[in-house]
């Protein structure tokens, strides 16, 4: 950060004692711990085009998630400071997220997520007609994104998308309803005892429709990308999940089973499309395996 948006930052707000933090994550906003208000918190700031339109996401996503009952879930602290353009979000400091618990050998970090997991799908259940399926076309849009990035780069073929037009989403849904998130991911997941804070939402068209792809992306990229979190030992705690959640949006087993194909096949088809420039053999595989994904989910 420059010098002098650090005097800025002092001189207007009181911020002090910057210190970079090491980006774990997808992020291109700079991220920093600071003390303000008599407390250690921490800053993203966006000083360019594309870390301002990711702040500015985020805290879109913040106010959704509070709007639809989930504002357990968001960072304490949470304010915006502006300085001229750029944007910045002030939030808690908050220390390991799931992804580091993981590769501590924490035993208990997947029954404490999962037991979370239903918590908050119950706390934001409801009844609406046609959300579900709305959330499912969000997911059909992610997937239609990554795979046309996946076709122009020769990953895949032009025609490998075209199944993508074969998802009905009305055999997938119920008229129940409860918090879909799509970074739903170990790196934004940090757990303190038997709570639980998500950071950095995308900004989604609905954060209701199931939590069963958002579960099942969170698998996927734990257990098979990062290769963390003992897989034998931990994935039946995420299936007890989805299942539970499945008997409060009451849907059949199918349709659960679906659901579950549809995150991981996105988020196979998200893996593969961040791996396109430096492993370019793992990138396929991910592309082939979110295809047969996507073959059961329809």
């Amino acid at each position: 950060m420059q010098q002098s948006l650090f005097v800025k930052l002092r001189d207007k707000y009181g911020v002090r004692n910057l210190a970079n933090l090491v980006a774990r994550g997808h992020t291109h906003a700079d991220l920093y711990s600071c003390e303000l208000h008599g407390k250690k918190l921490a800053l993203k700031i966006g000083d360019d085009a594309r870390s301002r339109r990711e702040v500015t996401d985020n805290l879109y996503g913040y106010r959704q998630l509070t709007k639809i009952g989930a504002k357990s879930i968001i960072p304490r602290n949470l304010e915006m400071l502006t300085l001229g353009a750029t944007k910045i979000i002030v939030m808690e400091f908050l220390q390991h997220n799931f992804k580091r618990e993981a590769e501590k050998r924490n035993p208990r970090i997947c029954v404490q997520l999962t037991s979370s997991s239903r918590s908050l799908a119950t706390l934001t259940l409801g009844m609406k007609k046609g959300i579900q399926a709305k959330a499912i076309r969000e997911i059909k849009y992610n997937l239609r994104s990554s795979y046309g990035k996946l076709a122009d780069s020769g990953v895949i073929s032009k025609s490998d998308t075209k199944i993508i037009g074969d998802i009905r989403e009305g055999s997938l849904v119920s008229d129940r309803c409860c918090i879909f998130m799509l970074d739903f991911t170990p790196d934004n997941v940090f757990l303190k005892g038997s709570s639980m804070t998500v950071i950095d939402p995308w900004k989604q068209t609905t954060y209701m429709g199931s939590f069963i792809p958002s579960l099942s992306m969170f698998a996927s990229q734990l257990f098979d990308v990062y290769k963390l979190g003992n897989k034998k030992a931990n994935y039946g705690y995420f299936e007890s999940a989805m299942d539970y959640i499945g008997a409060k949006l009451r849907l059949k087993e199918r349709q659960i089973e679906k659901q579950m194909y549809l995150g991981q096949s996105l988020q196979y088809a998200l893996s593969s499309h961040a791996l396109i420039s430096s492993n370019r053999t793992v990138a396929r595989r991910y592309s082939r395996i979110s295809l047969d994904m996507l073959s059961k989910a329809i």
